[in-house]
């Protein structure tokens, strides 16, 4: 499905990172019904190998990204 403008999307990542950081499992409820309003991102395993790649660039440029950033 291709994003349109202003469109918001997350991947596997970012829904883990945000829903681990629930405190009861109504919480956790709420906040995955809320994420399935956005647009899921699934990537390849080509994309990874692009994503590492991208990485190894920034850092040779003086610039460490998180990788929950990226």
């Amino acid at each position: 499905m291709p994003l349109k403008k202003n469109d918001i999307a997350i991947c596997g990542v970012i829904k883990t990172e945000l829903l681990r950081g629930s405190n009861s499992e109504k919480q956790f409820s709420q906040m995955e019904e809320a994420l399935n309003d956005f647009t899921y991102l699934s990537f390849s395993e080509k994309d990874w190998i692009s994503l590492a790649k991208q990485f190894i660039a920034l850092k040779k440029n003086g610039l460490v990204v998180p990788f929950q950033d990226a």
